[in-house]
């Protein structure tokens, strides 16, 4: 992401503890707004992406752009600002993850984090459209008095693992914008 900040202009900023008068030269970030603007406008065309293991930004960008200094591009329209706890963890990232905040795979796999009563599953309508499963976090006690198919134990592996994949999925501009997105984001800086 380091090349989008390329495009933005520099200011000086007067930093606390740096002297009474010191400024410091820092990237102008608020003139990223801009480009959120376009990149959000209804004349852009998006695509759905399920991101791969292994994938980083600037890997996606170019497979998809041929460029992969436009990581930006993969980044401002899914509104990712932190690429190491807003994009999804390879696998090897998310076990060695797991090890450091649980000690071991085996200890997250075993500790709960909460429990679930099933409300109704989730369907499949005729025409396609699918209803999601409804469920509500419960007690120990209350998950204790259901039955087998109307209860859920949630590890905190699973919950980790949830959060880790729901990053998979991110929109992409479709390539035939870019070249404008660009353009627009050299000219507004400039």
């Amino acid at each position: 992401m380091s090349y989008y900040f390329s495009y933005l202009p520099n200011v000086q900023y007067k930093i606390d503890g740096l002297g009474a008068n010191r400024k410091e030269r820092v990237t102008d970030i608020t003139r990223r707004f801009k480009i959120v603007q376009l990149l959000n406008s209804r004349e852009v065309v998006y695509y759905d992406y399920q991101v791969q293991d292994g994938d980083r930004p600037d890997i996606v960008a170019e497979k998809f752009y041929g460029d992969s200094k436009l990581d930006w591009i993969v980044l401002l329209p899914n509104e990712i600002h932190d690429r190491y706890f807003q994009w999804i963890m390879s696998q090897r990232e998310f076990e060695a993850f797991i090890r450091k905040k649980y000690g071991s795979l085996s200890v997250a796999q075993s500790q709960v984090h909460h429990y679930e009563r099933i409300l109704s599953a989730s369907k499949v309508l005729n025409n396609g459209t699918v209803i999601p499963e409804k469920k509500v976090i419960v007690d120990e006690t209350t998950y204790n008095s259901l039955g087998v198919n109307e209860r859920r134990l949630v590890t905190a592996f699973d919950e980790e693992d949830r959060k880790n994949e729901s990053h998979r999925e991110i929109k992409l501009v479709e390539p035939g914008f870019v070249t404008d997105i660009v353009r627009n984001a050299r000219r507004f800086y400039q």
